[in-house]
């Protein structure tokens, strides 16, 4: 079995057109360092349009089953808070969520995700667990909140009651939005306040894996995700295999879950099967960055399935 721990669904009218210029505007420029090719902020906002809308779901299908994962979490993203609403209000955006998961029970587990400023973000929280069939609550701090902020206390607490995981975007981020806010040791506080409480901190961190791997050896029921290390993986591997066996090493093999933080990579080389083939290689390693396969079973599915109930 492959769990994919972290994805999304894109659709033009669900973000800000704010971030997807500043989307475009990064594009071109990774396009431009792998491939040499000059194209525009303007056409590269066209492409990510014509490969990543999929408000129905069924391209996400199509991609799970080429790359052979069985499950997928996807997790609406709110940045509107930050900079400007999008054209849908996003407590539509997470009931189309709900709708896309009940067409496809078997294979996409869907989250809440709103900023927790909104004034209506703990009757959204409830309403998308209760009434459209969510299992969690995605938060995006780089928006411009620190996760250990006093006044998300009453949405841990709402997580808490309904007994619902709570993952956060950790580590750097481009463009408009902030890095400063996303620090996962913020998680710590949290977890000591909210001790049944499950947290994800997505991306191991980013930049902050280091400080993120003994917090989750002392935090046992905070967890991480590594997607997004896509493209170090693919541009620098055994620099990507070191800093994974380390984190292992530290947090344990039960700290870690696979995902592909998709659809944010078909418009690069960088395609699901490769990754997936990526992590299932890992036994195939020589030396000290050689991994167990119980180890790779933990991070392609036993730990997402532990984490998150399935």
């Amino acid at each position: 079995m492959i769990i994919d721990a972290h994805a999304h669904l894109w659709y033009e009218d669900w973000l800000p057109d704010a971030y997807w210029d500043e989307l475009a505007e990064r594009i071109a420029v990774v396009r431009m360092k792998q491939t040499g090719e000059h194209i525009s902020a303007k056409d590269a906002k066209k492409t990510i349009f014509s490969l990543c809308n999929d408000p129905t779901g069924e391209r996400l299908i199509k991609e799970m089953d080429e790359a052979g994962i069985d499950k997928t979490f996807i997790f609406p993203l709110d940045y509107g808070v930050a900079v400007g609403n999008a054209k849908l209000p996003i407590e539509e955006v997470n009931k189309i969520y709900g709708q896309v998961c009940q067409k496809y029970p078997q294979r996409l587990i869907g989250f809440v995700g709103i900023d927790p400023r909104r004034e209506n973000a703990l009757a959204v929280i409830e309403k998308g667990v209760k009434e459209w069939g969510l299992k969690g609550l995605k938060l995006y701090p780089p928006a411009g909140f620190y996760l250990n902020d006093k006044f998300l206390y009453p949405i841990y607490k709402k997580a808490s009651e309904l007994k619902i995981p709570v993952v956060a975007h950790t580590g750097q981020i481009f463009g408009i939005l902030k890095t400063k806010y996303a620090d996962p040791f913020n998680f710590d506080e949290v977890s000591a306040d909210f001790p049944d409480l499950t947290l994800v901190a997505a991306h191991i961190g980013f930049g902050w894996w280091s400080e993120l791997s003994w917090l989750l050896s002392k935090r046992l029921k905070v967890k991480a995700d590594f997607c997004g290390w896509n493209p170090l993986a693919y541009s620098a591997p055994k620099t990507f295999y070191r800093i994974l066996r380390t984190v292992v090493d530290i947090a344990g093999p039960t700290a870690l879950m696979f995902g592909t933080d998709g659809p944010a990579y078909r418009m690069t080389k960088i395609q699901n099967k490769e990754w997936v083939q990526m992590i299932k290689n890992l036994p195939k390693l020589e030396g000290d960055l050689k991994f167990t396969q119980e180890e790779v079973d933990c991070l392609l599915w036993k730990n997402a399935q532990s984490t998150y109930g399935i």
